[in-house]
Order: structure tokens, then sequence, then C-alpha cells
């Protein structure tokens, strides 16, 4: 297996060369008592919510689709692929023929590197605020549990 390679360059992070956001969420999470038996599945939700609303922020900032790295896909790195996205396709097809190759971020260009830090910032903010979403989302699965019962 290659072993995977961070570094920074300019006070951004670079993931097998690529410029990434960490988005592994390290915080302990303390569900109550009554809500813990939900916080997998509270979890995996909030998970897909936050990488769908990672892939419009990316959108909204000027790049095409986001992609995860990393062992555990705790990587967040974005690119363009412009003959997809003319396709008006929301996720990204693949790559090669009529679809063309992801087009990363080049941290070479000042431009580049202050649309990429000011991604980064919106995407740390959404971070921030995974812990209470998933005590939130384990909440409504134990009332709609409580309902469907």
């Amino acid at each position: 297996m290659a072993q995977s390679s961070t570094r920074e360059y300019d006070g951004i992070e670079m993931h097998d060369g690529h410029a990434a956001i960490n988005v592994k969420v390290y915080a302990r999470i303390n569900l109550p008592e009554e809500h813990d038996q939900f916080g997998d599945q509270a979890w995996e939700s909030v998970c897909s919510q936050f990488w769908e609303e990672a892939r419009d922020v990316a959108r909204d900032s000027g790049y095409d689709y986001i992609v995860a790295e990393g062992r555990s896909g705790g990587w967040l790195v974005p690119f363009r692929q412009r003959a997809a996205r003319a396709a008006n396709l929301y996720s990204s097809p693949g790559q090669g023929g009529q679809w063309g190759f992801p087009q990363y971020p080049d941290m070479d260009s000042i431009g580049e590197r202050s649309r990429f830090r000011a991604f980064r910032r919106k995407i740390e903010r959404m971070l921030a605020g995974v812990p209470d979403a998933i005590r939130e989302e384990a909440a409504c699965i134990a009332s709609e549990e409580t309902i469907t019962v």
C-alpha cells in the first residue's frame, strides 16, 4: 500500500500533493444516555449531510467537485472538472475520456490560495457544528422512535 504524505505549503495543508482540509472530527461527543443507542445512526446521517453541504460550498466557492482522500476519507480535496460541470452533473462522473481529468487548485497562484483559504474557513465553520448536529440528530431519531413505538 502506498504511503500518503502530508505537508504544508504557505499555511495550507497538502495531502498527497493536493491542497486539502482535514475534516476528521476529534471532539468527544457525549450523548444523553437515552440517546446513546442512536449515536451511530446520527453520526452517519450528519456525515452524509456534511459532505452534501460541503459539495454545495465547493460549488459556491468556484470549485466543481470535492473528493475524500486518505485511509479514513478524512481529507476534503476540492477540484475542477470543467467538461463534467458543463454537462451539469452534480457529482463527478469519474475521469478520463469525455470528462477530462480533475484539476486541483494551483497553490503557486496567490488567487487560488486566497480562494482555498476562504473555502477552508467555511468548511471549518461547518466542522465546528458537527458535535451539536450529532446530538440534535440523535435526539430527533429518538423522538421518531418514540412516536413509532
